[in-house]
C-alpha cells in the first residue's frame, strides 16, 4: 500500500520504540500484508500461523517479535507486541483529512455560536445557537449541530453526522459519517390504548478520545444523561439507548444494542451483535462473546456465587467455563483454571491474550473456523483449518 510519506527503518524504530535488524536506511513508503507487500512496504506478523508466508513475502521489512526474528533473515523491526506496533505504525501512514482552517461561505452558523478561528467548517454545515466549537475541530460537509452543543479540541465530525441539542463531545473524538447523537429514545406510556410520549429532557455527554462508528445512534437521556466515558470505541451501526452509561476503555463491536438505563463498566468488550436489556449493570472488565443476549446484571460478586451454585448442583463435569486474560503476559487465568479443575470442573478454557481480535475473527469467519472452545489455548499458536486471507480477498 503506497503512500506519499516515507520513513527510514531507523526512523520507524526510534519513533515506535523497536529494535532494527538489517538495513537501517531502508526506505519505507507504506504498509501491506505479507502477501501483497512490495519492497517499499513494511508488513507484520503477529501469529505463528503466518510463518509460512515469510519465505515468499516481498516486504521491505517485517515487524515481528524476538522468536520470529530468529527464523526471518530480512529487514525487521523487533518488538514485544507486533500487533500493537503495527497499530502505531498505521498512524504514521494515515492520510489525515485535509484541514483548511476557516469557515466555508456555504456553511450556516448562527450569530450566537462560538467557533474557533482555528477550526475548519466545510460546505453545508449547520451550526445552531449557542454552540461552542473548539480549536482544531474539523467538521466535514453536511453536518448538523443543534442548539447548545459543544465540540472539544481536535475532534473530527465526518459527513452527515447529526448532533441534536445540548450534546457535549469531548476532545480528540472521531465521529464517522451518518452517526446520530442525541435523538429521543423509545419512551411511551399507554392511556386508553393510545401511546403518550415521554419527552427526553436529558443530554448526551461524550468524553475525550472517543470514536463512534458510521450510522451509530446514541439517544439522549429521558431524565438525566446518557454518558460515554473517555477512550470508548464504538463500531458501526451500534445502538445505545437513553440513559446508558458506558465506562472508559470499553469497546463495542458492530450491530450491538444496549437498552435504556443500563450501565456498562470500564474496559469491557462487547463482540458483534451483543444485546443487553434495560436496567442492568455490567461490572468492569467483562468480555461478552458475539451474538450474546444479556438479561441480568453481571456484578463483581457474581463469579463466586455462580461457582458455588455449580458446585452445589454436583454437575461440575458438564459445565463449560471460559476465562479470558488481559494479555499474553497475564498469568492469573491459569491460576484460576487450576483452582477450578481442583474443584471438579474439567471443561475450563483459557485464552491468555488477543481476546478481542479472536472474537472479531470469529465474527468474520464463523465459529467453525474460530471456535470458542479449543484445546489450543494460545491465539498466537492457533492454526485454523483454512487459509484466512482467501476469504478476505473475496470481500
Amino acid at each position: 500500500m503506497s503512500s506519499l510519506k516515507s520513513f527510514k527503518l531507523s526512523q520507524l524504530a526510534e519513533i515506535l520504540g523497536a529494535e532494527v535488524e538489517g538495513d537501517p536506511n531502508k526506505e519505507i513508503f507504506g504498509i501491506g500484508t505479507l502477501i501483497n507487500s512490495t519492497d517499499q512496504d513494511i508488513s507484520f506478523i503477529a501469529r505463528e500461523s503466518y510463518v509460512s508466508q515469510l519465505s515468499t513475502t516481498k516486504a521491505g521489512a517485517v515487524i515481528c517479535d524476538s522468536n520470529i526474528s530468529k527464523i526471518y533473515e530480512g529487514n525487521k523491526l523487533i518488538c514485544q507486541d507486533p500487533y500493537l506496533l503495527y497499530a502505531k505504525c498505521t498512524k504514521l501512514f494515515k492520510e489525515k483529512p485535509l484541514k483548511e482552517t476557516g469557515i466555508s461561505k456555504l456553511a450556516s452558523i448562527e450569530d450566537s455560536a462560538s467557533v474557533s478561528e482555528h477550526a475548519s467548517i466545510s460546505n453545508f454545515v449547520t451550526i445552531s445557537d449557542d454552540v461552542v466549537i473548539a480549536d482544531d475541530v474539523l467538521i466535514m460537509p453536511g453536518v448538523f449541530i443543534g442548539k447548545g452543543c459543544s465540540v472539544g479540541k481536535g475532534t473530527i465530525l465526518y459527513s452527515n453526522v447529526s448532533i441534536y441539542d445540548s450534546v457535549e463531545v469531548g476532545n480528540d473524538c472521531i465521529v464517522h459519517a451518518g452517526a446520530v447523537i442525541g435523538s429521543d429514545g423509545l419512551g411511551f406510556a399507554k392511556e386508553n390504548n393510545e401511546w403518550v410520549k415521554v419527552e427526553h429532557l436529558g443530554k448526551v455527554m461524550i468524553g475525550d478520545n472517543v470514536e463512534i462508528g458510521s450510522n451509530t445512534t446514541i439517544d439522549r437521556g429521558s431524565v438525566g444523561n446518557t454518558v460515554i466515558e473517555n477512550n470508548v470505541k464504538i463500531d458501526n451501526q451500534v445502538h445505545i439507548a437513553h440513559n446508558v452509561y458506558v465506562g472508559s476503555g470499553t469497546a463495542i463491536a458492530g450491530n450491538s444494542a444496549i437498552a435504556g438505563s443500563t450501565k456498562v463498566g470500564k474496559n469491557c468488550t462487547l463482540a458483534g451483535c451483543t444485546a443487553i436489556v434495560d436496567n442492568v449493570e455490567i461490572t468492569d472488565e467483562v468480555h461478552i462473546t458475539a451474538m450474546s443476549l444479556i438479561t441480568k446484571s453481571i456484578n463483581a460478586g457474581s463469579e463466586e456465587e455462580i461457582i458455588n451454585k455449580c458446585i452445589d448442583s454436583r454437575n461440575t463435569s458438564s459445565i463449560m467455563i471460559i476465562i479470558y486474560g488481559r494479555n499474553a503476559n497475564d498469568r492469573s487465568p491459569y491460576v484460576k483454571q487450576e483452582q477450578l479443575v481442583k474443584m471438579g470442573f474439567n471443561k475450563v478454557y483459557v485464552y491468555p491474550g488477543g481476546m478481542f481480535e479472536w472474537l472479531l475473527l470469529q465474527d468474520i469467519y464463523g465459529s467453525d473456523v474460530f471456535p470458542t472452545t479449543i484445546p489450543e489455548r494460545d491465539l498466537l499458536k492457533y492454526k485454523p483449518k483454512q487459509a484466512l486471507y482467501s476469504n478476505l480477498i473475496e470481500y
